[in-house]
């Protein structure tokens, strides 16, 4: 379910908006500084949301048992650890005997912290 922004963006830009003016009023110089700031800071924060990397690499893996279900869990290159896998593919990895697959999947991060990640196929199976 989608959230509304405009109950905080709304209180927000207002305060902005008058700490903008009174610092205009007050100087120049810091009026302008505060929206020099406020703009480098809204650049930065959005450079480094939802950036989104594609792998397609070999990544190493293990197979982690709760009950009668079981999932194959990757290590990216980062050290960021994905949770995926079906019946055929856990099946498929049990006889192996190296411990790397290879990983297509996308992967979205938040200044260099896995958000939310998409996993196409693991060792040829797609998921």
């Amino acid at each position: 379910m989608p959230v509304n922004p405009l109950p905080i963006l709304i209180p927000l830009i207002l305060v902005w908006g008058a700490i903008t003016y009174f610092l205009f009023r007050w100087r120049r110089l810091a009026g302008g500084a505060f929206v020099g700031l406020s703009l480098a800071s809204l650049v930065v924060v959005s450079m480094n949301t939802n950036v989104e990397r594609r792998f397609d690499e070999q990544m190493r893996y293990r197979l982690v048992e709760i009950g009668d279900y079981c999932t194959v869990e990757v290590t990216t290159s980062h050290g960021d650890t994905v949770s995926a896998g079906s019946s055929e593919l856990v099946a498929r990895l049990r006889g192996r005997t190296n411990d790397t697959v290879r990983v297509v999947m996308s992967a979205w991060y938040d200044f260099g912290h896995l958000r939310a990640f998409n996993v196409q196929s693991i060792d040829g199976v797609t998921l």
